[in-house]
């Protein structure tokens, strides 16, 4: 078995990641950075938090993020977010900006950051997701 070294991993990657970069249209503002972590969503209705489940994220960059869940999300609709940071979690609220079938009762969901929540949103996340976690127990 190889096993590549520190540096020469570090190169690959590096040559790798140009050659990408070179060979798509993407008019991105903002690179992405591939990772696939789960994470706590909820879904807004009326203003309202009204469901929360967990997401795979598929990727994230410095004005959204990419994630792979179970629920459809039409452009425009609005979502919040708890993403860590270091030993807190951040509230975002999000807007969706696609939403996309992979498979059965599986959709790829691309979003904007649109603003950090406010201590009035992020207690009510909290509260949505202390119990949702009661009523799965």
């Amino acid at each position: 078995m190889l096993k590549l070294s520190s540096q020469q991993y570090a190169g690959m990657v590096s040559s790798l990641q140009s050659v990408a970069a070179a060979g798509g249209s993407d008019k991105r503002q903002f690179s992405r950075i591939e990772l696939q972590a789960p994470v706590r969503l909820a879904v807004m209705t009326d203003n309202k938090l009204t469901r929360c489940f967990i997401a795979l994220s598929r990727d994230v960059s410095l004005n959204g993020i990419g994630l792979y869940q179970n629920a459809k999300f039409i452009p425009k609709e609005n979502f919040v977010i708890s993403l860590p940071c270091e030993k807190q979690q951040m509230v975002i609220i999000c807007q969706a900006t696609f939403c996309r079938p992979l498979a059965d009762g599986i959709f790829c969901l691309g979003a904007q950051f649109a603003s950090l929540a406010d201590s009035v949103r992020s207690d009510e996340f909290r509260n949505l997701i202390t119990a949702s976690a009661k009523a799965a127990a």
